[in-house]
């Protein structure tokens, strides 16, 4: 394995990514910006070794890419996007086909999202709620995330299930993929790490939307629940089984009936609820934490919170594109210690929790601390345990 790049190199790349640096011989150009360098390089065919010497030698290499050296991850886009609408990135009209084993996948727009076209002949049909279809955000940036050089997280199911379903594209078209799928690896480190203690204890993912976390975190010990509405669990019964850990509940987190069926399976309980308590109220949110409190002592719940800031700014973008807003914002998850929780850590996506940041592939390392100032603030994952 190559030596991990110096703190110096990282630190030029950064500043390169900030704009600080205006790399390469002759007249200065224009430094491309802090996302396209940090998330470009490695993808677009630039070596480990340009990396670690620095932002001369990324420019130098991208430059070679861009004048024909397509590697191959951009030969698979552009053959996508011929695909979808007959012509390449330049707009030139080509024939072909794509390769065998991404036919009848979900077509990748010219910003490499992968859609799939809702009543599109083959497709799913989907039935869901103006909030339930928001679980196609973080279904569709996994599928996004699994198909990149060196992904956070690989999601097979979530590739498959975006070429199965047929969606409204505007849930593919959200900009800031990849802070759903940070957000799901923290959950994800979170679950692991409490399967580390409790290998046979028990699960349940609250508004489990199109989740497949289990298919990540899976010991093959531990009893795993999913709970979301009728509609939404219709759909997952296309694409999933209940087997002898795992189970689907159709209810809302909002009743009370789950609670005598999630009682019967063996504790402890880790109660997740990624990407759902904004889209209620507050005092739903703290009645449901308090009934998980008072019928689970000693459990844990994993959940996240958005600043008022954030869910204002979401808000805005949820009446432009006519998707579903955000209610309850929340700026301390330590606030929510008076219902009877207490708070064990919390993160955010841009400084993850110690044990995911060690494995972050190279171009989030750089990013992160570049996108701190923007989204660090946005909101937090938190781990609690109940008193």
């Amino acid at each position: 394995m190559p030596p991990e790049p110096s703190c110096a190199t990282l630190d030029s790349v950064a500043k390169l990514a900030a704009g600080r640096v205006r790399g390469g011989e002759g007249p200065n150009r224009r430094a491309r910006s802090a996302w396209s360098i940090l998330f470009s390089p490695l993808r677009r065919g630039v070596s480990r070794n340009a990396v670690r010497r620095g932002p001369r030698a990324i420019q130098k290499a991208q430059s070679r890419t861009d004048s024909g050296g397509i590697d191959e991850s951009l030969r698979l886009r552009r053959a996508l996007r011929r695909d979808a609408g007959g012509r390449d990135s330049a707009g030139e009209n080509r024939g072909g086909t794509m390769p065998d084993r991404h036919e009848g996948d979900a077509r990748v727009d010219s910003t490499g999202t992968l859609t799939g076209d809702a009543g599109e002949a083959g497709k799913h049909e989907v039935r869901l709620g103006a909030v339930q279809q928001t679980l196609f955000i973080p279904l569709v940036s996994r599928a996004r995330e699994t198909n990149r050089w060196g992904p956070v997280l690989r999601d097979p199911k979530a590739v498959e299930l975006v070429r199965a379903i047929g969606y409204d594209t505007k849930y593919a078209e959200v900009p800031g993929g990849w802070g759903p799928v940070l957000r799901t690896a923290v959950f994800d480190t979170y679950v692991r790490e409490f399967l580390a203690r409790h290998p046979a204890g028990t699960v349940v993912e609250l508004g489990t939307g199109l989740n497949t976390r289990f298919e990540r975190v899976d010991n093959g010990r531990l009893h795993w629940f999913d709970l979301d509405l009728p509609d939404t669990i219709e759909l997952r019964r296309a694409f999933f089984e209940d087997t002898g850990r795992r189970r689907m509940i159709t209810a809302s987190a909002l009743d009370e009936e789950w609670l005598d069926v999630v009682a019967g399976s063996p504790g402890p309980h880790l109660f997740v609820t990624e990407g759902m308590l904004a889209y209620f109220s507050e005092e739903d949110v703290h009645a449901l934490l308090a009934r998980i409190v008072r019928r689970f002592p000693g459990s844990f719940v994993a959940l996240d919170t958005y600043s008022r800031q954030m869910v204002e700014r979401q808000r805005a973008m949820a009446a432009a594109r006519n998707v579903s807003a955000m209610t309850w914002a929340c700026d301390d998850p330590g606030a929510l210690e008076h219902l009877g929780l207490e708070l064990i850590d919390s993160a955010t996506i841009t400084k993850p929790p110690r044990a995911m940041r060690r494995k972050l592939p190279l171009r989030y390392r750089i990013k992160l601390p570049l996108a701190d100032r923007e989204y660090g603030k946005a909101g937090r994952i938190a781990f609690f345990r109940t008193a």
